[in-house]
């Protein structure tokens, strides 16, 4: 994403409608962020973070799931 769009609610929006879809036919979410800003926005929708994954010469990366909320309706 580019900075000036940054703090604009733009990938939280798009992460809504993704979830949303997800929600709908009931399957889980998977994603991984490369920062514990990318991290948190996630967490924020309901996902949950394990152990960071260490690369060797690179930075952590968060793997994070999501359950899908069953009692979704259109």
């Amino acid at each position: 994403m580019r900075t000036a769009h940054q703090s604009s609610g733009l990938g939280g929006r798009m992460l809504s409608d993704l979830i949303s879809l997800a929600d709908r036919d009931r399957v889980g979410t998977y994603t991984e962020a490369s920062t514990w800003r990318g991290a948190r926005l996630m967490l924020r929708h309901g996902f949950h973070t394990a152990q960071p994954l260490r690369l060797p010469h690179g930075p952590p990366m968060f793997p994070l799931w999501r359950d899908p909320i069953h009692d979704y309706c259109d």
